[in-house]
């Protein structure tokens, strides 16, 4: 449709808070924790983490606490999730925390095992690029710009969108592998430190406006 037309890339900048944190890998812990930060819309996946999460519980001797960062408990997005997911609010081991913001936010990811991010549709994911930039180990659903700023294998796993035991499979992985996981967020973090540094961003931002100028 346009073929003289010229496309300009610029990587997004993160939180200041992100970059004075690296997490780091809790061996014989009670629980594996896992951590997820969405909002609360239908296209974010939520069913997807109550079925997960009722999949790994049933199969694993030691309890999974899946964390929910961004969605509180009282709304209809949540009553929606759990009658398509066919779970009990009630018995399920999905805590939603509501809104976390700085410091408590990177809290709650430190004293995770693992970040995952169920989405359906997506961009490119502040909060899968934030968890990278931590060095946590990431599953997430292969989906809108994800795949281009996590590579599969090497820096996380990518799983099949709406799919809960593929996503279970993802994460008994990294269950069964913490030194492995530990590596994948290791690579994560290298290549967030390059991604998101701010003067790279910055430079880069002014030289896309050069060249847009008229």
């Amino acid at each position: 449709m346009a073929p003289q037309a010229n496309y300009f890339h610029c990587d997004e900048t993160l939180r200041e808070v992100f970059w004075k944190n690296k997490w780091k890998h809790v061996k014989d812990k009670d629980k594996f924790i896992i951590t997820t930060t969405i909002r609360s819309n239908l296209y974010k996946g939520l069913e997807t983490i109550f079925e997960t999460c009722e999949i790994l519980n049933n199969l694993l001797t030691k309890e999974v606490e899946w964390r929910v960062i961004g969605v509180n408990p009282g709304v209809v997005y949540v009553k929606t999730a759990a009658k398509i997911a066919g779970v009990k609010l009630s018995e399920s081991k999905v805590k939603l925390l509501g809104a976390r913001f700085g410091d408590d936010l990177v809290e709650e990811l430190l004293d995770s095992d693992l970040y995952v991010h169920p989405s359906h549709i997506e961009n490119s994911p502040n909060a899968v690029q934030e968890a990278m930039l931590l060095g946590m180990p990431v599953v997430a659903t292969n989906c809108g710009g994800t795949p281009c700023i996590l590579k599969n294998g090497q820096e996380g796993l990518l799983v099949q969108n709406k799919d809960p035991f593929s996503m279970a499979g993802a994460i008994l992985e990294i269950i069964e592998a913490p030194d492995v996981a530990q590596k994948m967020g290791e690579n994560a973090r290298k290549r967030s430190l390059k991604r998101n540094d701010g003067k790279i961003i910055c430079s880069d931002l002014m030289t896309i406006f050069d060249n847009l100028k008229i």
